[in-house]
């Protein structure tokens, strides 16, 4: 693995991600760490290591589910609350977004954005539970710079889809055709980065954080 100053020096992200995991072990509490795609969790547990000398489990679609199991998903996070003080967990999404209650953490970092805004909310929901006695504060880390980047695309979408779910909910459907045209740029962007045609960024890119605090009554 490359050393963790190249990962720093190339990824806004990591390094943000880095910065906030400091300050909420210095608060004593956990941290739920959002995060699909098995190779970047693999850099992520790594740079955690490196950084912070905590050891993150990861809970994605290969973890056993069967209570059974001596390292069933189920005990994995009951080990992970039961833990006194700072905690952090690299979690999938998809693994994780129905059934799950983990209220003894308190911070949820959505590191790669799903499509879906609902499983993205269900995902967030895992710590916003009965028996949270905590604000819930949710990060969305957004790489933003002088030209709308993915990141951007992205977030308004998935707002745009949010506000058109409370739209159809409500009975006030107001999409229109023309409505629909960031959704095709984005599959046009998202296909080329998939297929990794060549795309060359020449301006400096900073990192912009989406900041959402949820509290209980």
């Amino acid at each position: 693995m490359p050393q963790l100053d190249s990962y720093l020096r190339d990824s806004p992200k990591v390094d943000w991600l880095l910065s906030t995991l400091l300050k909420i072990k210095v608060q004593g509490e956990k941290a739920l760490i959002f995060c699909e795609l098995r190779d970047l969790q693999r850099v992520l547990v790594y740079v955690i290591f490196e950084k912070l000398r905590y050891t993150c489990d990861v809970i994605n679609g290969d973890t056993e589910v069967s209570l059974a199991s001596s390292t069933s998903r189920q005990k994995r996070l009951q080990h992970f609350q039961a833990q006194p003080g700072f905690g952090a967990i690299i979690l999938s999404p998809l693994a994780v977004g129905f059934g799950v209650n983990i209220q003894a953490a308190n911070h949820v970092i959505h590191f790669v954005r799903l499509w879906n805004p609902a499983k993205e909310d269900q995902a967030t929901d895992r710590a916003y539970r009965i028996g949270q006695t905590k604000p819930v504060t949710v990060y969305y880390p957004t790489i933003t710079a002088d030209f709308k980047t993915f990141d951007m695309k992205l977030h308004e979408v998935l707002e745009w889809k949010r506000a058109l779910s409370g739209d159809m909910l409500n009975g006030t459907p107001d999409a229109e055709a023309h409505d629909f045209a960031d959704v095709l740029d984005l599959s046009r962007i998202f296909f080329r980065e998939k297929f990794h045609t060549p795309c060359l960024f020449t301006e400096p890119l900073c990192i912009h954080i989406l900041l959402q605090v949820r509290r209980r009554t």
